[in-house]
């Protein structure tokens, strides 16, 4: 038990280190200046498990993985997806990514959700249509800085 414990903890402080190394603040999640990764991970919503409830997104129910995401996107908008090709795909999601830069700057916490949301369901579908499993992808960050294998990147 201690063992997971311990795995549980440095997988959080791992992923704490990602979200600072990309600029976040421990002070945007709501925690004291100057607390660690160890004594603030536990308070931070991000990254979730599997299946446990999303806080402050509206109810949309569990989380899932990105091969969850992949397959309900498929069967909720293959054909549509198909027909529509990639071309336009890459062009929605240019689209939707400016909203997101624009909810990022100017909106509100719920606006932002939304339009991540956006971007991860046409990256979804783009993925899709070129074959590829998005888990494979975002393995190569696993370790940290897919160059140097350091957490935070040492590069």
């Amino acid at each position: 038990m201690a063992a997971a414990v311990t795995r549980s903890a440095s997988r959080w402080d791992r992923a704490l280190r990602r979200w600072v190394a990309m600029g976040f603040s421990f002070s945007q999640f709501g925690l004291a200046r100057g607390a660690s990764p160890a004594t603030a991970a536990h308070r931070v919503p991000f990254p979730r498990k599997p299946n446990q409830e999303r806080p402050g997104c509206g109810g949309y129910g569990p989380a899932m993985d990105l091969v969850e995401l992949q397959d309900i996107i498929e069967r909720t908008y293959g054909d549509r997806d198909r027909e529509r090709g990639v071309s336009a795909t890459v062009a929605w999601l240019a689209e939707e990514i400016g909203e997101l830069a624009q909810a990022v700057r100017k909106g509100t916490y719920e606006q932002q959700v939304h339009e991540f949301g956006d971007v991860i369901a046409w990256v979804a579908t783009l993925a899709n249509q070129q074959g590829i499993d998005l888990t494979v992808a975002a393995e190569r960050f696993a370790a940290g800085c897919p160059k140097c294998a350091a957490l935070p990147c040492a590069c």
